[in-house]
């Protein structure tokens, strides 16, 4: 083997340098390209995130490569082949790259192109305002990274995919740290009981109280196994002295040691009916960072401050953080009230935030709770307001696509505020939960909408209401969020929570005229990541209009009034049909609220034209000026008005 091939190698050198000629093969044993939208999104994602911080060397992980030969001058791809192929597809955008895979059948033959997949990729690049020439691919090509490793030569492939199976395929960052953090405790009982807490949240599928052993889930989470045990309370269980007798006694560990670790002999006894139906929606390193913010805020003098301390972005950094992040924390704070406010808000986040369900896209919160010795989730934290706030976090998870969660934080630390260990709560702090949530929503959306240098807010919004595929999908989610929620505080005596929209509610009302209450009560937020022009952005003299006489100008087509989101797929397939054939088509289908009141304006008018879309406008500006506590006159905003 040559060693030269094990080294950190950038992207530039390796798509568009590669000297060597050194050909890279997939192998027939590897599965097909099998990485989704969301997947893909969240890579890009993470190298503009990585430029925005201004990283100079940003690492995207490492590439497996095995069965080198050097006579042909060929490696096959063990581990790493979805990447690589992203990443070509990604530089493909900017300028074709000399870098080939190569089918191990066929070593003359490149992998064929996939017109499919270049299509998704371009449309993401192009939601992020990305042109050919844009500063990201030359931030892409000489600072971001691959560490490429190629097995030893007649290693045991099959022996090493099942050692990847069951282990993971790498020593992760989060590994790094816990190694790290037990290394600076001296006590033995403190890193028995740090490593105890540790594994038991590292596992985001399913709730944490399944880690522990029955007589310490009663200890820490009460009888019924679903209080929320207060940081005193959890360092109060793990400092007792008898309660060492269920955690284990670990020896010194270096990384090595925990890289070498019989991973079946770390737990006295297996997890205990660990539900695997419901995931988290957050990784565990970037829960970890979630953490740490948490705990340096609330040590911060301005904690009680009105605002709160999470309306930037960069509150939360990247993943490839982390290691930096816990070392640079560690020089001046306590470990162990680290690892006992880890199992808090794990158990916060467990009891009182959203999970995805094995249904794509759908979404519960579910309370753990004890029945029959035997675990049961079906306990609703929320009482009648459980729709409403699914509702509100599936906005924000599928708006916030990025891997830190931004909203993460400020969500635990308000349901922290205002929750403690009793389980029935009242309707005044239940009222004032969704108050703050709402204004974590309304002072992000207003940064978000000023961030073009616009300090009035009627204008911001004005402005942002004309950009056509570059709306800021805040926006968008958000005013299906005040649709919905308008409509289900109308139609629900029981709900405790006032409504977002009492001003403009008559305006609303007259517009959703026709629309069938299935609709609203039926409504989740799904992966609706691409802005749909309901008039066509440029209309197809080819294609069929049948009977529909719709025409809306050039000028008014990019305006919110013709606007709506949906999937990326089902924008390519019908990007250019008129309105009536979308209605057709797609009205029964699981589309935003928007859409749905446009087919029914469309339905009512019997045309979609500048009236409409005007008509249209005026009633989401209203919408969002309420929301925003703005006082605006909408027919002095020009998009609104133009023509």
């Amino acid at each position: 083997m040559d060693n030269k091939l094990n080294t950190c190698i950038s992207i530039s050198e390796l798509f568009y340098n590669n000297s060597s000629g050194l050909r890279y093969i997939i192998p027939n044993y590897q599965r097909p390209y099998e990485w989704d939208e969301q997947q893909i999104q969240q890579l890009i994602d993470d190298i503009v995130n990585a430029k925005q911080e201004h990283c100079s060397a940003y690492f995207l992980g490492t590439i497996v490569l095995g069965n080198y030969n050097k006579d042909n001058n060929i490696i096959e791809i063990v581990d790493g082949q979805q990447r690589l192929t992203t990443l070509l597809y990604i530089l493909q955008h900017n300028a074709t790259p000399s870098f080939h895979l190569y089918n191990s059948n066929l070593l003359d033959k490149t992998i064929p192109p996939d017109k499919r997949l270049q299509s998704i990729i371009d449309d993401i690049l192009e939601e992020h305002k990305l042109q050919s020439n844009d500063d990201l691919f030359s931030f892409l090509k000489e600072h971001v990274y691959l560490f490429q490793t190629v097995l030893p030569a007649n290693t045991d492939l099959n022996r090493y995919f099942e050692i990847m199976n069951s282990r993971g395929q790498q020593l992760q960052p989060q590994d790094v740290v816990k190694a790290y953090l037990m290394e600076q405790l001296e006590d033995e009982n403190e890193r028995s009981s740090f490593s105890v807490i540790w594994d038991a949240c590292s596992d985001m599928d399913g709730y944490v109280q399944d880690a522990f052993p029955e007589e310490k889930r009663t200890e820490l989470f009460g009888d019924s196994w679903n209080s929320i045990p207060s940081i005193q309370k959890i360092e109060c269980v793990f400092t007792r002295k008898d309660s060492q007798d269920d955690t284990i006694v670990l020896h010194e560990q270096t990384i090595l040691d925990i890289i070498n670790t019989d991973i079946t002999s770390e737990y006295s006894s297996p997890p205990l009916n660990r539900d695997r139906t419901k995931h988290g929606i957050v990784s565990f390193p970037t829960f970890l960072l979630h953490v740490l913010n948490l705990i340096q805020t609330k040590n911060c003098t301005n904690k009680h401050s009105n605002t709160s301390q999470y309306n930037s972005d960069s509150a939360i950094p990247n993943e490839n953080h982390l290691i930096h992040k816990f070392k640079e924390w560690t020089k001046t704070d306590n470990i162990m009230e680290f690892a006992y406010s880890l199992l808090h808000y794990r158990a916060l986040l467990d009891s009182f935030v959203i999970k995805t369900t094995d249904t794509p896209e759908t979404w519960a919160i579910c309370r753990y709770s004890k029945s029959m010795n035997t675990s049961s989730s079906d306990s609703n934290p929320y009482k009648d307001d459980s729709s409403r706030m699914i509702l509100l976090q599936s906005m924000l998870r599928v708006t916030f696509t990025d891997q830190r969660r931004v909203f993460i934080s400020p969500l635990l630390e308000h349901i922290d505020d205002y929750y403690n260990e009793n389980i029935d709560h009242d309707n005044q702090s239940l009222q004032k939960l969704f108050d703050s949530i709402h204004e974590w929503c309304r002072s992000t959306l207003c940064k978000q909408l000023s961030n073009d240098g616009n300090n009035d807010l009627c204008q911001a919004i004005c402005s942002a209401a004309k950009k056509g595929t570059g709306t800021s999908h805040f926006l968008m989610n958000m005013l299906d969020y005040l649709i919905w929620d308008a409509e289900h505080s109308k139609n629900n005596s029981s709900t405790c929570i006032q409504p977002l929209i009492n001003k403009h509610k008559d305006i609303l009302d007259k517009e959703c005229e026709g629309i069938h209450q299935r609709i609203f009560d039926d409504f989740q937020f799904r992966y609706r990541n691409s802005i749909e022009h309901f008039f066509p952005q440029n209309p197809s003299s080819t294609t069929d209009r049948g009977e529909d006489k719709s025409e809306v100008s050039e000028e008014l087509r990019d305006n919110i009034g013709n606007l709506c989101m949906m999937t990326r797929s089902e924008n390519s397939r019908r990007g250019n049909l008129f309105p009536s054939a979308k209605v057709e088509q797609y009205s029964s289908s699981d589309q935003s609220l928007k859409f749905h009141i446009m087919a029914a304006l469309l339905k009512k008018e019997e045309t979609w034209n500048n009236n409409t879309v005007k008509k249209h406008a005026t009633t989401m500006h209203k919408l969002l000026q309420e929301f925003l506590s703005c006082e605006c006159d909408s027919s002095n905003c020009d998009a609104a008005t133009e023509a």
